[in-house]
């Protein structure tokens, strides 16, 4: 705690309604580069989830008939109180996450930059009026919030997901009940009393804290007053939410796994491409849904990429995220590490090698070496499982066509990156691979303007973009007869 100067950011109770729940059991919170606990939170059930509800649905009816500018007001001081307090609120999310400091701040920032983003976007949220075609009737359409929307947030970016989702919800007239990951509700505690430190009324954000979220998933995603659920996480959580709100004919924004494709043509700038593809497969210890997980080369560089890729994952360090020159910090839990040691362990078995890193790091506990694996198949475990570690398998490949149907090749369908200095292919590949979001000859394809997510079984909506509160927002057909 020496290092956080606002101590009230580390709150141990939940939220609801405007007051701070303690919960009569409590459950903790560790840091992942060395297992200490940092913190004990309120274990809430079922009736604090229905608590939590009850708080959003009374303020629901004044939240949602506030001017727009008024709401616009407080969500971009939301925001400026987050950038205010982003070096303490950095330093809580390396604490419970484990990500490097420097990455923890530019989730920050990225995520006060969307809250900015969806304040003016809601200036916008306009209807239309449409053509007189009855010379008796004339149309038009309003944009009305949801309701009552849940947001169940991961814990691999559990800053910019909660004001991600939060942010365009509340912007759009809409209340929100919160439920974080038990990994990580620390930053989500922190950024809603914020929220509420800039005048943001009681029960439009209502956070429930849990160690398990059986009993409190099934209350935000069945109860009949909540209109909506927005959940990012794992495809088959995602599959059982999606069942359980199809019984209340709910809204349901997904945003779920992903098996990005990473493509090399020989004509492309390898170092470019080698540099790049640090950052989509390394960043947060690689536990990212947008990152790289199949590389796919051209046969002609196959050696030399592999080669160049090898001499920077070499390079990157391994360490607490406090630590200055960290590049890759330790894995979230146990479950984690063993997943990431399975799938390496199993292509190695089948012929794959090592080239860099290859085991758990000597320093123990949840970090695993970065590694880049060589003469990998698509027999191969990793080549249909989302890695989410530092694992860089490279495969071979010869002609655009056969790349083209092995990167599509998956249920999953969020992004995809390609690198080659041909105009004409960049546009060809950027159209046919299947995913929701393809970097070409880029992997910068994150910011407030550009929507995020996927196709096929990677998700339903988008967060972000000029449409960033569509997902938040009915539109109501009013006919008058004159």
């Amino acid at each position: 705690m020496q290092t956080i100067e606002r101590r009230h950011l580390l709150s141990p109770g939940a939220r609801i309604g405007g007051e701070w729940i303690a919960g009569e059991t409590r459950f903790a919170v560790r840091d992942p580069s060395n297992g200490a606990v940092i913190a004990e939170v309120a274990d809430l059930g079922a009736d604090a989830a229905r608590n939590a509800v009850d708080a959003a649905a009374r303020a629901l009816p004044t939240w949602r008939r506030s001017p727009a500018n008024e709401r616009s007001r407080l969500i971009e001081a939301w925001a400026g109180a987050l950038l205010e307090a982003r070096e303490d609120l950095a330093r809580l999310l390396t604490w419970e996450q484990g990500k490097p400091l420097r990455q923890a701040r530019d989730e920050l920032s990225q995520g006060a930059a969307s809250l900015r983003w969806f304040a003016e976007e809601n200036r916008r949220a306009q209807g239309h009026t449409l053509p007189v075609n009855n010379a008796g009737v004339r149309n038009l359409t309003i944009k009305q919030p949801v309701g009552v929307v849940t947001a169940i947030t991961p814990w691999n970016f559990p800053a910019a997901a909660v004001l991600v989702k939060c942010g365009a919800a509340m912007a759009a007239g809409c209340t929100v009940v919160l439920k974080p990951s038990e990994f990580t509700p620390l930053i989500a505690l922190a950024v809603a009393r914020l929220a509420a430190e800039v005048g943001i009324p009681a029960g439009v954000l209502n956070v429930v804290t849990c160690s398990s979220a059986g009993a409190v998933g099934e209350v935000l995603t069945t109860e009949p007053r909540v209109q909506m659920v927005s959940f990012t996480g794992s495809t088959q959580v995602g599959k059982a939410i999606m069942g359980k709100a199809a019984g209340g004919v709910k809204k349901v924004a997904l945003e779920l796994g992903g098996n990005a494709p990473f493509i090399v043509f020989e004509d492309a700038d390898l170092a470019q491409a080698a540099d790049a593809a640090i950052g989509a497969r390394f960043y947060n210890s690689g536990q990212i849904c947008i990152g790289a997980n199949r590389f796919f080369v051209q046969d002609s560089i196959y050696e030399r990429f592999v080669s160049e890729l090898a001499a920077r994952v070499a390079r990157l360090r391994l360490g607490s995220g406090f630590e200055p020159d960290t590049d890759v910090g330790p894995l979230i839990n146990e479950q984690a590490v063993a997943k990431v040691a399975s799938l390496v362990d199993e292509a190695r078995s089948q012929g794959a090698r090592a080239v860099v890193g290859g085991q758990r790091a000597a320093r123990g506990g949840l970090f695993y070496e970065p590694t880049v694996l060589r003469d990998v198949t698509p027999a191969m475990a990793l080549y249909r499982t989302e890695i989410f570690g530092p694992v860089a398998p490279v495969y071979r490949f010869s002609s655009e066509d056969e790349v083209i149907a092995r990167a599509n090749e998956t249920d999953a369908g969020l992004s995809a990156y390609v690198y080659t200095s041909q105009v004409g292919r960049l546009w060809r590949m950027s159209e046919e691979l299947e995913a929701g979001m393809v970097g070409a000859n880029t992997t910068s394809i994150c910011a407030p303007e550009v929507p995020f997510g996927g196709i096929k079984h990677s998700g339903l909506g988008r967060e972000g973009g000029p449409g960033c509160l569509d997902e938040y927002l009915e539109v109501k057909s009013i006919c008058f007869g004159l």
